[in-house]
């Protein structure tokens, strides 16, 4: 597991600027706006991968560990992406998943390897 923690990463309400994800490999991610990417030096480029089609979006946030990630992570990415509280409810987590992944396709949300 990385040491690394940005400042505002899995905050909740208008602080958040992100979310590290865990995949079933045990590999660290960061999930985050375009605006609110960590000034480091060796965060490395987003991975093309994973925006370049929505079904590869979609394929990565199903592979997502269980118990490693926060509760309703999917949810909680809507809730940041869109700054709302209350919209979520209304789709299930196969219909964020799907929102999410055009989101990342469209490179309005960003994913680093950690």
């Amino acid at each position: 597991m990385s040491e690394t923690n940005y400042p505002g990463i899995d905050f909740n309400g208008s602080q958040c600027r992100g979310f590290y994800l865990y995949c079933q490999f045990d590999y660290q991610y960061l999930i985050c706006k375009s605006e609110h990417i960590p000034d480091d030096p060796l965060l490395g480029l987003p991975l093309l991968d994973v925006v370049s089609n929505v079904v590869f979006g979609e394929q990565f946030l199903n592979t997502l560990h269980q118990w490693k990630n926060i509760d309703q992570i999917e949810s909680k990415i809507y809730q940041y992406f869109y700054d709302d509280l209350i919209c979520h409810k209304q789709y299930n987590k196969e219909q964020l998943i799907k929102i999410i992944a055009i989101l990342l396709s469209q490179r309005k949300l960003l994913v680093y390897q950690i």
